[in-house]
């Protein structure tokens, strides 16, 4: 062989080691990429486990609490005449003006009845009672809150909203 053939063969050999390097290097930082980011998240679930594991005992006196509290569903007339009868007796500054019993929802778990309700008074004796309402041991929530502002009277609102309430399968 000829010094220029060599000096052409270690050139040739040179730039495929340097291009076999860049994509072997290319690939090294993919997988690194990919095996930082794998540990990081397999770092969070475990971050997440530990928290519920220590959070189990709080968890479980709510379970207890709920299991002991909770309301039975007992009849359809019964749980509706419940739901009507607390929406009907609002503080003095609150008017319900509009009543309507909806449909609930039945899991394994939960029984759902309801009404959709709307309410006028000012902001703060309207909010005051919704919050009266959504007291734990009452089991109440509201969903799609709906506040509009009275054009007649700037002190009053008129409050739309579903107030539902969650019960224990009739067992």
């Amino acid at each position: 062989m000829k010094p220029r053939e060599k000096i052409l063969l270690t050139v040739f050999l040179l730039t495929l080691l340097l291009l076999g390097g860049g994509i072997g290097f290319d690939l090294f930082k993919k997988s690194r990429t990919a095996l930082i980011e794998e540990k990081w998240a397999l770092e969070l679930k475990l971050v997440e486990y530990e928290t519920l594991l220590e959070e189990e005992p709080l968890w479980k006196s709510r379970n207890n609490w709920l299991e002991a509290n909770q309301p039975a569903y007992t009849t359809r007339d019964a749980v509706d005449n419940h739901i009507f009868s607390t929406i009907k007796n609002p503080p003095q500054n609150v008017t319900v003006s509009e009543i309507k019993l909806i449909e609930g929802r039945q899991n394994d778990s939960l029984v759902e009845a309801g009404a959709q309700v709307v309410a006028e008074g000012t902001l703060p004796d309207v909010f005051g009672w919704l919050y009266q309402l959504q007291t734990p041991e009452n089991f109440f929530v509201i969903e799609n809150l709906k506040v509009i502002p009275d054009k007649k009277t700037l002190d009053v609102i008129r409050c739309e909203f579903e107030l539902l309430r969650w019960y224990a399968p009739a067992s």
